[in-house]
C-alpha cells in the first residue's frame, strides 16, 4: 500500500511542477498547426488500454531506464527554463512522466510501452523558428511541384518563389498551404496504421518514411487543383469554403494513399493476425512491480526538478545600467524619431526595457528601423529571441541567410544578414544578440550560453539590436548593407553607455 502511496504522491508533485505549462501548451493545440494534439491523449490512453495485458506481462525488472528518463526530464527542464526554449520544458513534462511510468513498472515494460511513449512526443509544438523556417522551405517544395503539374496539363505558368503567376490571376503559397499541418498528422497516421496493421519493423519503416512525399505531393496536387479552378471556373475558389475544404481533401488523399501503400505491403499474416486482448494477471503484476523505495526515490528526483530551476533562478543578479529614455536622437549623422510599441507586441516580446526607433538622413533614400531590446532576466516566455520567425510570419521569403563578418576601419563585430523579399521589394534585416560581454550571431549558441551562464555566473540578461532596411531603388543589397555597417558601428558606440560594463 505504501508503494502505491508515494506513487501517487509523485504523480501530483508532477501536475504540480508542470501546472502553469499546462495552459501554455493548450494554447498551442489551438492553433490550427497543432489541433491534431488534443488527439494524443486518447490515442495513448486506447494505446495503453488494448496492451493492458501485454504491458503486465512484460512488467517488472530494475527502474534503471526511468530513473535515465528522470535524470533527462532534468537536464531538459534546465535548458528549456535558462536556454528559454519553451520545446524542452515540454519534453522535460513528457520523459519525466514516462520515467515515472518506467520506474513504476520496471524497464522490461518499455517492450510494451515504446510507442505511446513515441506518439506522446507529437503532442509537443517545435519551436517557433523551426516550424518558420520548415513551412518556408515546404512552401517552396509545394510550388515548384505545382508549377511542374500544371506544366503537364500544358496550362501556362510561371513561378517566382513561392508566387505562382497563371496569367490572369497570381497564387502565393502561404505558409497555410505549405502542407506542414498535414504533415505531423501524417507521420502520425502511419505510425498507428504500420503498428495496427504491419508486423514486420522494416514494413512499418517504410510506410513511415512514405508518409512524407505523400503528404508533400497530396498538398502540390491542391495548389494545382486551385490554380486550375481559379483560371478556368472563378477566382473566388482560392479563397473562402473551397480553400479550407480543400485543406480536409488533401488529409484525406495523404490517408488514401497511405491506406494502398499498406495493403501492398501486407502479407496474409499481416492481414489474419489480431491481438486478443487477454485478461490482466493482477497477482502476478503487483508482484513484479518494483518496491516502495524506487517511489521514494522518483519523489527525490521530482524535488530536484522543482528546486534546481527555482534556486538557480533565486540566485540570479542584474548588474547596473541605465535605461535606454537617455539614448540621443541622433547617431552619426542619422538622425532618430523613437515611438513606442503597442502593448500587445511589448506583450509577446515580454522584454524590460526597449528602444524602438526610425533613423533618416539627407544624404542616403530610405530610413533605418531599430528595435533593441533589453532583458534583466531571460526565462521561457521573457527572453531575446532572433527575428527569423518574427519575419517569416510577417509574409516576408528569406532569399539569404548568413554570417557577416567585422568590417575593417568599420562594424567590430560580427552580425546576421537576412535578405528577405515579398513581391518587388527587399528588405535587408540585420541582428545580433549582446549576451553578457559577447556578440553572439547564432541563435542556438545564444541558448547554449544562456544555460551555461546561468549555472556558472547566476546571469541570464542579455539585449538583442535589430537593425533594417529596404533596399532602396537603384540600389544593390552589398551597396544598402554598407549603410547599416555604418549605422551598425555607430549604434553599437551609442549603446555601450547604456549597457552593463562587461558589455
Amino acid at each position: 500500500m505504501t508503494r502505491f502511496i508515494l506513487y501517487a504522491l509523485a504523480l501530483v508533485s508532477w501536475v504540480a511542477i508542470f501546472w502553469a505549462d499546462f495552459p501554455v501548451l493548450v494554447h498551442f493545440w489551438n492553433g490550427e498547426d497543432y489541433s491534431h494534439c488534443y488527439l494524443i491523449v486518447p490515442i495513448i490512453i486506447y494505446l495503453v488500454w488494448n496492451n493492458r495485458s501485454r504491458i503486465a506481462e512484460a512488467s517488472g525488472g530494475s527502474g534503471f531506464f526511468g530513473y535515465l528518463l528522470l535524470l533527462i526530464s532534468i537536464l531538459f527542464l534546465f535548458i528549456g527554463r535558462f536556454g528559454s526554449l519553451r520545446y524542452f520544458v515540454n519534453l522535460s513534462m513528457w520523459s519525466s512522466f514516462c520515467g515515472m511510468a518506467l520506474v513504476a513498472l520496471g524497464q522490461r515494460s518499455f517492450r510494451a510501452l515504446w510507442l505511446p511513449m513515441v506518439i506522446g512526443v507529437f503532442a509537443i509544438p517545435f519551436p517557433a523558428f523551426i516550424d518558420r523556417l520548415a513551412s518556408f522551405r515546404l512552401r517552396l517544395i509545394s510550388s515548384y511541384l505545382s508549377e511542374q503539374v500544371l506544366r503537364l496539363l500544358n496550362i501556362p505558368v510561371f513561378r517566382e518563389g513561392n508566387v505562382i503567376d497563371l496569367g490572369v490571376i497570381q497564387l502565393q503559397v502561404v505558409d497555410a498551404c505549405s502542407g506542414l499541418r498535414y504533415l505531423w498528422p501524417s507521420i502520425l497516421m502511419a505510425l498507428l496504421v504500420g503498428w495496427f496493421f504491419l508486423k514486420a519493423p522494416w514494413k512499418r519503416i517504410v510506410l513511415l518514411l512514405a508518409s512524407i512525399p505523400v503528404t508533400i505531393f497530396s498538398n502540390a496536387f491542391r495548389i494545382a487543383l486551385t490554380g486550375i479552378l481559379t483560371k478556368f471556373i472563378d477566382p473566388v475558389l482560392a479563397q473562402g469554403f473551397f480553400h479550407d475544404f480543400s485543406g480536409w481533401l488533401v488529409y484525406v488523399l495523404s490517408l488514401g494513399i497511405l491506406w494502398g501503400i499498406t495493403m501492398l505491403l501486407a502479407s496474409e499474416r499481416d492481414k489474419n493476425s489480431g491481438d486478443d486482448v487477454k485478461p490482466v494477471d493482477v497477482a502476478r503484476f503487483n508482484a513484479v512491480l518494483p518496491g516502495a523505495w524506487n517511489g521514494a526515490v522518483v519523489l527525490v528526483l521530482l524535488a530536484t526538478l522543482w528546486a534546481g530551476p527555482f534556486f538557480l533562478k533565486q540566485q540570479q543578479y542584474t548588474p547596473h545600467r541605465h535605461r535606454f529614455t537617455g539614448l540621443p536622437v541622433q547617431v552619426a549623422q542619422w538622425q532618430g524619431k523613437y515611438s513606442k510599441l503597442s502593448e500587445p507586441v511589448l506583450k509577446s516580446l515580454g522584454l524590460d526595457d526597449y528602444m524602438n526607433g526610425q533613423f533618416s538622413t539627407p544624404g542616403e533614400r530610405g530610413d533605418i528601423w531599430v528595435l533593441v531590446s533589453w532583458y534583466a532576466h531571460q526565462t521561457v516566455e521573457h527572453a531575446a529571441h532572433a527575428p527569423t520567425s518574427c519575419l517569416l510570419g510577417g509574409g516576408w521569403d528569406m532569399l539569404s541567410k548568413r554570417v557577416l563578418p567585422p568590417v575593417s576601419g568599420g562594424r567590430a563585430f560580427p552580425v546576421t544578414q537576412m535578405v528577405l523579399g515579398k513581391g518587388s521589394q527587399k528588405l535587408i534585416s540585420n541582428f545580433w544578440l549582446l549576451q553578457r560581454g559577447r556578440v553572439v550571431t547564432s541563435e542556438w549558441r545564444n541558448k547554449w550560453y544562456l544555460v551555461q551562464d546561468a549555472l556558472l555566473q547566476q546571469r541570464t540578461d542579455g539585449a538583442l539590436v535589430r537593425i533594417e532596411m529596404a533596399v532602396p531603388p537603384g540600389k544593390t543589397v552589398e551597396q544598402t548593407q554598407e549603410t547599416l555597417n555604418d549605422f551598425a558601428a555607430a549604434l553599437r558606440q551609442e549603446l555601450s553607455v547604456y549597457l552593463p560594463e562587461d558589455y
